[in-house]
């Protein structure tokens, strides 16, 4: 116990830029207390969990990218002006040149005319957000699950703690009465060691359920 709580102290020293040599926490008994959970807590508590906090932002995205793939099908109007005349530009800023060429380039650049690629675009993104609305589905099952399983956790061993309490207590009255008992001459060395050892083992499995 001494050693790793050594190395704790070294690995502290090091987060706050410190060299670990003459580095110390001064020590000093904690009182570990159950928790309680106040009831009445929202289930919305877990969207600040940061995997459900990053499923749902990926959700947003891929949701905002569908909208931009149903967006490339409309064509951009725009009006033009040139040499007089006035026409309707579709797709790409009109360019200068002959007037046939400038028509063919208006029909290329229309998306009207990329419909296969786009759909194939638009699928695409749906189907990457299908994905990501299951992945956000299970983050959250995952977190109610964790929650389910520390509060289940937390229930038993606070019951185990409980009894382990009057297992201590009556450990040490063991331990006080055997000793007693060894001073009086009632019985050997052996049995206070055995009481003590006994005494020591319950504190430390007392302290860990506590932990």
């Amino acid at each position: 116990m001494q050693r790793s709580r050594i190395k704790q102290e070294h690995a502290i020293a090091l987060l706050t830029g410190r060299p670990p040599a003459g580095f110390a926490i001064e020590r000093h008994a904690v009182a570990i207390g159950i928790p309680v959970i106040p009831a009445g807590l929202p289930a919305t508590l877990l969207s600040r969990r940061p995997d459900v906090a990053e499923a749902e932002h990926k959700l947003v995205a891929a949701n905002a990218r569908i909208g931009v793939a149903k967006a490339n099908f409309y064509p951009t109007l725009s009006l033009t002006g040139s040499g007089g005349f006035e026409s309707v530009d579709i797709g790409k800023p009109n360019e200068l040149g002959e007037p046939g060429l400038v028509g063919r380039r208006r029909i290329d650049a229309c998306p009207l005319f990329h419909g296969g690629e786009l759909t194939a675009e638009l699928a695409q993104a749906r189907a990457s957000y299908d994905e990501l609305a299951a992945n956000y589905r299970t983050a959250v099952l995952g977190a109610y699950r964790d929650v389910e399983d520390q509060l289940s956790d937390l229930h038993i061993l606070a019951r185990e703690t409980d009894a382990l309490d009057q297992t201590l207590a009556s450990a040490r009255e063991n331990f006080r009465l055997t000793e007693l008992q060894y001073k009086q001459g009632l019985n050997s060395y052996l049995q206070v060691i055995t009481a003590n050892q006994t005494l020591l083992s319950t504190e430390l499995t007392s302290a860990r359920a506590r932990q």
